[in-house]
């Protein structure tokens, strides 16, 4: 697995007073639990975070310092914690752990620091929309500990699985990145059974080729060259799937953005894959694409777009009950990561990472292919069983002749989502 980018590093960081409530409330009684909690765990709380300023200069040439303020509506800044005691609130509990408890308190502290105009980091600000980024190789939520973490981590990857290919057509595909000869990899390219590998590989055949570099593709070109050939191979605009990618004529003024798929809030993602319901489309795969050239400060936070996308989709998804999960796809240079985002608890959306691998830069680097294939294979797996329970709900909803209309009889799991932050000159 790859390691995350490098904002990752400022994630520990939390109000002492919630983890020492959570710790005491729920009596920890591993004697390695209670060490880790005495030496490791309040040293970590006792950290101190830096506040650094917002400057900027104004017409005159004067400094003008800013403050971000990230409570924007429509979000939630009053959270009843007390309804989490309440029987029917559905929590997230592993191994007798109340995470959806532990979650939203460290969720609490998070918004009385944005209530105090403090910088929050992009994982900070993603709690604050209730999103729970579930990933093996990020540093742990400082609300848990180490083995609480871990857990957690087993939890979703017995849930999810991977099911990667057997050592047979491993080395098949191997096989295929290291032949140099076109023609030759073509010839390897018939020798497969799966149509769908078949045709990835065609792909990177195809685009590959001895002057072709990943490196050289500006910004607007990347996401057109790279993965969009790729999961054009999956998906298809045919029967209730549609496909909005880099090439497809949807118009640029965020106004008719919102209009044409309002779960975006006049966001447009790179790529779109949704299933009509209805009439409606609802959104099931999105991907953000940041290429080589990309400034390095553009790209960071540009997941955390992807994630409150996939939130918005849920949420749409949750409104109609027809499904609680989404997909997403993360590319950033040559690094792609592969994300579902489920709402299967009261107020917490679980981000986790299902897949990483890379994206070859050239034709000698085919060898990332193999990473590649799997990971399109996994995701087509996954795409498939979310778009069968959507269609399956629909006809259950819709048999008898209603009509698509938000439902109001079902327990609320979802939350709403702070927008964008907005900046605001600090008071002398």
């Amino acid at each position: 697995m790859i390691m995350n980018s490098y904002w990752n590093k400022i994630q520990n960081q939390v109000d002492t007073r919630v983890l020492k409530e959570a710790l005491t409330e729920e009596n920890i009684a591993s004697s390695s639990l209670k060490k880790q909690t005495a030496s490791q765990v309040i040293e970590e709380l006792n950290k101190s975070e830096s506040d650094s300023d917002y400057v900027d200069d104004d017409s005159d040439g004067e400094s003008i310092e800013y403050s971000i303020d990230y409570l924007t509506s429509p979000g939630v800044t009053d959270y009843d914690l007390s309804i989490t005691e309440r029987p029917e609130f559905t929590s997230f509990i592993i191994n007798n752990i109340n995470i959806s408890k532990r979650f939203l308190r460290y969720r609490d502290s998070i918004v009385r620091k944005a209530k105090d105009m403090k910088p929050l980091s992009f994982d900070e600000r993603l709690v604050l929309n209730f999103i729970m980024v579930i990933n093996e190789n990020k540093a742990k939520p400082p609300y848990l500990l180490d083995s609480e973490w871990d857990s957690v981590i087993k939890s979703l990857e017995s849930e999810y699985g991977t099911n990667l290919f057997d050592h047979a057509l491993l080395n098949q595909l191997c096989s295929f990145t290291f032949e140099r000869k076109k023609s030759r990899r073509e010839d390897i390219i018939n020798t497969f059974e799966d149509s769908a590998i078949k045709k990835i590989l065609t792909v990177f055949n195809e685009y590959y080729g001895n002057t072709f570099s990943v490196n050289n593709l500006d910004e607007d070109s990347f996401m057109q060259f790279t993965l969009e050939p790729l999961l054009n191979v999956i998906f298809k605009n045919e029967g209730s799937v549609v496909i909005d990618g880099s090439s497809s004529t949807l118009d640029t003024n965020s106004k008719t953005r919102k209009k044409f798929d309002p779960t975006f809030q006049g966001k447009k993602a790179d790529y779109v894959v949704s299933v009509l319901v209805e009439g409606s489309k609802k959104s099931l795969l999105i991907n953000e694409t940041k290429s080589m050239k990309s400034n390095v400060k553009s790209t960071c936070g540009d997941d955390s777009k992807l994630f409150n996308l996939m939130k918005n989709s849920v949420d749409d998804l949750q409104e109609y009950t027809l499904g609680n999960r989404t997909l997403g796809i993360h590319l950033e240079g040559t690094k792609m990561d592969i994300y579902s985002l489920d709402l299967k608890y009261k107020s917490l959306y679980r981000c986790y990472k299902i897949y990483s691998c890379h994206i070859p830069v050239d034709c000698n680097d085919l060898s990332r292919a193999v990473g590649v294939v799997q990971s399109l294979i996994l995701l087509d797996t996954h795409f498939k069983k979310i778009k069968a329970e959507v269609e399956e709900a629909s006809v259950s909803k819709f048999s008898t002749g209603f009509r698509l209309s938000p439902e109001r009889t079902i327990v609320n799991l979802k939350e709403p989502s702070f927008l964008s932050p907005t900046r605001c000159p600090k008071k002398t």
